[in-house]
């Protein structure tokens, strides 16, 4: 008897639905995979996106600059998150999709250093933003 119950628990603990992880190339960190809504993008507010924008013109003039300092970048990118966060109204799937994103970001802003592959990787990765929001 106990062991058709070890094995029906087995079982059952092996079909539990798992969420999707996927591995992130530019810093081996694992984040949730940030899926479209029923196809479509998600929809962000104003603020989140011109927040997004400014963190881009960061990352080009850091990169055009070749004398950046990564703390500062960090610092700087850091700030901006911030606001990203406090003025954000969106809300429900479309928030929680904002998170995953926003993770995503946090990893490669953690990874900044001073080879600029690294602050590249931060300006490609919020450049995809407009793929999941719009």
């Amino acid at each position: 008897m106990s062991k058709y119950l070890i094995i029906l628990l087995l079982i059952s603990f092996s079909s539990e639905e798992k969420e999707t992880l996927v591995i992130d190339a530019f810093s081996s960190a694992t984040y949730t995979e940030i899926p479209l809504n029923d196809g479509k993008k998600w929809e962000a507010n104003k603020e989140t996106t011109e927040s997004i924008f400014k963190m881009i013109v960061i990352t080009k003039e850091a990169i055009d600059s070749e004398t950046y300092e990564p703390a500062e970048v960090r610092a700087t990118l850091e700030t901006e998150l911030q606001m990203l966060l406090k003025n954000c109204t969106i809300e429900g799937p479309a928030r929680t999709q904002l998170h995953n994103y926003q993770l995503g970001l946090r990893y490669r802003m953690d990874a900044i250093k001073k080879e600029v592959e690294t602050l590249k990787n931060v300006q490609t990765y919020l450049e995809k933003y407009h793929t999941y929001f719009e």
